[in-house]
């Protein structure tokens, strides 16, 4: 997949072009990268901006997935991903300047595909409407595609994170179509946790990660192939009088290698409990077996479940 990031001087030959902020790139998402799909001899391409309107509209600092996670996802569906410098210049473009300049003059787009609540332009006056007016002016053909559902709520990416904020894991992930997740590299922590019979996998989540709120989570998470399932704690971990950093601990079950320095994906699949001051290590270790217990109670739930699907 193409990146085109950083500039205004994009020249595509034809394509089909998905349009919108893909934050999370969930099932109403999903659902528009899949009618480019249909589209037969024509590149995909995902436009997007550089940054999230959000964030310089209305001060939105964190996002479900980084601009990293976001590609990587991306990598199944498109050709091309363009990431268009989000500037007051193409603030204040009218709808039919963005029509003509961007679409038409710089994309050469074919097929234009958008959600039922889709708005662009400047004060949002754009909408699907204004795309098939524009049709065959310019000579691209409008798809617009209805906003998907689920459990009877719109899938939307705010909705989204006010799942993960109430810790409604599984609803979260049901909007979304896959597991909420962390990606990172495993670093070095205090090494407290293999001391008490807990060793973690540690994460540092950047900062402009949404994350659900501090507690443990029944999780699985993505090695080199292969899935480990554990408990994650996210947190600042209270009961260790400290300046900690907020981080990503996980405890694999019957594990032991030695992944300083991977590159894993932790999966979010239930939220177990708050994040708490145990008030000694004595106290915490009691907990964490605890919290043992009951994440393999779930992956033994998890695995008779597929045993009884085939």
């Amino acid at each position: 997949m193409r990146i085109l990031e950083g500039t205004k001087e994009i020249r595509l030959d034809g394509c089909c072009v998905a349009i919108g902020k893909f934050e999370g790139m969930h099932r109403g998402h999903q659902a528009l990268l899949q009618c480019m799909e249909k589209q037969n001899n024509l590149q995909r391409v995902i436009f997007t901006f550089d940054r999230n309107p959000g964030s310089v509209l209305h001060g939105q600092t964190r996002f479900l997935f980084t601009r990293e996670e976001r590609i990587m996802l991306a990598r199944r569906w498109a050709d091309v991903w363009i990431e268009y410098p989000f500037d007051a210049g193409t603030r204040q473009m009218e709808p039919r300047r963005f029509v003509e300049q961007i679409l038409a003059e710089k994309l050469h787009a074919r097929v234009v595909v958008v959600g039922a609540d889709f708005h662009f332009g400047y004060g949002r006056r754009g909408t699907p409407e204004t795309l098939r007016a524009f049709e065959s002016e310019f000579g691209y053909k409008t798809v617009v595609v209805p906003q998907e559902q689920y459990d009877g709520k719109p899938v939307s990416s705010t909705e989204i994170r006010r799942m993960l904020a109430r810790g409604r894991i599984p609803e979260a992930n049901g909007m979304l179509g896959f597991p909420f997740f962390l990606e990172g590299t495993v670093v070095h922590g205090n090494q407290l946790g293999r001391t008490i019979g807990f060793p973690t996998a540690n994460l540092l989540p950047p900062e402009e990660k949404f994350l659900p709120p501090n507690g443990v989570y029944f999780s699985r998470t993505l090695l080199d192939g292969g899935s480990f399932y554990g408990i994650t704690n996210i947190g600042r971990k209270p009961t260790i009088k400290a300046d900690n950093p907020l981080s990503a601990e996980t405890f694999l079950f019957d594990f032991d290698r030695d992944i300083y320095g991977s590159r894993i994906r932790v999966e979010l699949l239930e939220h177990i409990r708050p994040e708490e001051d145990y008030g000694s290590l004595e106290g915490l270790q009691r907990q964490l077996r605890e919290d043992r217990s009951t994440g393999a109670a779930l992956m033994d739930k998890i695995k008779l479940d597929k045993r009884n699907k085939i």
